[in-house]
């Protein structure tokens, strides 16, 4: 049963919470229940009336605890909250109830060489401050380093200033341990070690509170800021690339931006060349010299820099990058949103050169080099230029049928985002954790549909729905796609596609039959059910389909190695038997 804010009583509940700073007037709840999720035109109708009941500021763990042995109590839902930096509702409480304001849980429990031990509410750039001094600094940070704390960024937050030499947050390194507050009858706290981190790390606080994070340390370097511009796009990707690829020069930033993008930076004008596409660059200053004479073979034309002394003050090329470039951008045209895009490994940069030309300047691209696997790739978080919710949704679509990921920032929706799917121990674990799903309902459908204890979330404002000839087309595109991939020897990209051509004509059974499913485990339970369980199909397709998904799955977020050819073929051979399989069901 979802939480009926209006018939609850609060007295009792209130009561409990008795030593707490607890807020409840209006004003400040609502200020404390928002993120930048107005960045997106789709989920602003969806989010702009989200507001918290009541909102708590612990302090200490002990404090914690109280809360969540009060809302398991009370049947009260709980949403935890940082600096509310995200950018697509993470931390919004959808159904009201309690948020916990753990910013003031802001205290370093210890530092030492490469390590750091932190409560979720320190922010960012206040453990730098202390870390630095000692030779340390945090391997990655986002743009909102200045004002994102620790326990935000792991929960909501993905990669950002240092991904170049360190990926995301969820490759295995990137957090160590974590103590978190359970959401049973009694709550309990639990250090996860190793790879359980992964339980919690990006899931929106839906498995657990954390509490303490053990987290890795990068070596700190002083970072000069330069900006170097180019002729054309090309230009400034392929030189954006090569810098990326040269492991002897010291980076933490290779941003790129495209014309027009240069033009919202309005405390940079003046150095900026009229029509010039730009990088944004953090570079060691004992690279400098030799990343000069890079600049100069590749036609770049360096039009400010700064010593990291320098940098430290006033205006910061950091807070241009990244989503600090759509915050920019859309101080001048709130029309503009935007992207997350991961591109397939490439150092010809094919796909991104081939994205720029067809979009031209309804998509403008922004790309940021990053380390996945091992290698260097671009990732996108291109400017779109807003025009509808159905043009938005061709061009996703258009990405994913040509090979690049989309992480939808669109959506509030866990398995829509990024994966798609939610690994099951995940699940088991929110059904241990969280057995009465109070910790930030809404956020995870497949939690939603298959838990009776959960309560219902609201659905997302509907995207508009392709036909079953477009999926199979789409399947077509996928699969050719795949081939190109395989000759090119991008192997793991090529498996990720190859499921997607297989889920396609899935997807238009699901849409031939007149079916809104949302999620993958949806659309695969339709297909078991009306295909294979009737006898229409033999079961053998639903195990290729089923492997297809695990090896998607793991060559996107597991494999430490890129995989080789004979392991993607062992997926790709399963593929032509799904495109005859759509044509033969849904030609006329």
């Amino acid at each position: 049963m979802a939480f009926d804010r209006a018939a609850f009583t609060w007295e009792p509940f209130l009561a409990e919470l008795d030593g707490l700073e607890v807020i409840t007037d209006r004003p400040q709840r609502f200020k404390l229940s928002q993120d930048y999720y107005h960045f997106s035109p789709v989920l602003q109708p969806q989010l702009c009336e989200v507001i918290a009941d009541v909102v708590v500021r612990a302090t200490t763990e002990t404090q914690v605890l109280q809360v969540a042995r009060a809302c398991v109590r009370h049947g009260v839902p709980l949403t935890v909250r940082g600096a509310g930096t995200g950018n697509y509702g993470q931390a919004m409480p959808l159904e009201g109830g309690l948020v916990l304001d753990l910013s003031q849980m802001n205290q370093v429990l210890w530092l030492k060489p490469g390590m750091a031990c932190v409560e979720p509410g320190v922010k960012i750039a206040a453990l730098d401050r202390e870390a630095r001094p000692l030779g340390w600094e945090m391997r990655m940070a986002p743009s909102t380093y200045r004002t994102a704390t620790i326990g935000g960024f792991i929960g909501g937050g993905s990669g950002g200033l240092g991904s170049i030499n360190y990926g995301f947050l969820s490759d295995r390194g990137n957090l160590c341990a974590v103590r978190v507050v359970t959401m049973e009858s009694e709550p309990r706290v639990l250090e996860l070690r190793g790879d359980a981190v992964q339980r919690v790390n990006h899931a929106y606080g839906t498995n657990g509170i954390i509490t303490a994070l053990e987290i890795p340390l990068a070596p700190a370097y002083p970072w000069a800021e330069v900006m170097v511009s180019f002729a054309d796009f090309t230009a400034a990707a392929h030189f954006g690339q090569q810098l990326s690829d040269t492991d002897s020069l010291i980076k933490k930033l290779v941003c790129i931006c495209d014309w027009p993008i240069p033009q919202y930076f309005a405390a940079l004008q003046r150095y900026i060349p009229e029509g010039k596409p730009i990088a944004l660059l953090m570079i060691a200053e004992q690279s400098l010299e030799l990343f000069k004479e890079l600049v100069r073979e590749c036609a770049g034309e360096i039009c400010y820099e700064k010593s990291a002394e320098e940098a430290a003050k006033g205006v910061s090329l950091a807070e241009h990058s990244w989503n600090h470039t759509t915050l920019h951008a859309r101080s001048v045209d709130e029309s503009i949103t935007y992207l997350q895009t991961v591109f397939p490994p490439d150092p010809k940069l094919n796909l991104v050169n081939s994205m720029q030309r067809y979009f031209g300047d309804e998509v403008l691209m922004h790309l940021e080099f990053i380390r996945l696997h091992g290698q260097t790739i671009a990732a996108g978080l291109q400017l779109v230029r807003y025009s509808t919710a159905e043009r938005l949704q061709e061009i996703i679509d258009y990405h994913e049928a040509h090979g690049a990921m989309i992480f939808n920032p669109h959506t509030y929706i866990l398995e829509d985002a990024g994966r798609k799917v939610v690994d099951p121990r995940h699940l088991a674990f929110k059904q241990q954790m969280d057995p009465q799903g109070l910790l930030n309902p809404g956020k995870m459908r497949s939690w939603q549909s298959g838990s009776p204890s959960a309560a219902p979330a609201p659905e997302p404002e509907a995207m508009p729905q392709p036909t079953p000839q477009s999926r199979l087309k789409q399947a077509d595109r996928n699969w050719q796609a795949v081939q190109l991939l395989q000759q090119q020897g991008f192997h793991d990209v090529a498996v990720t596609r190859a499921y997607y051509a297989m889920f396609y004509v899935v997807d238009a059974l699901v849409r031939a039959d007149h079916k809104t499913y949302t999620s993958h485990e949806e659309r695969i339970k339709f297909f078991r059910q009306n295909y294979i369980e009737t006898g229409k199909l033999q079961p053998e397709f639903l195990q290729w389909l089923e492997q297809a998904l695990q090896e998607r799955l793991y060559v996107d977020y597991d494999a430490l190695d890129p995989v080789d050819s004979a392991y993607a073929d062992r997926v790709i051979a399963l593929v032509p038997n799904f495109l005859a399989l759509g044509r033969d069901l849904l030609t006329p």
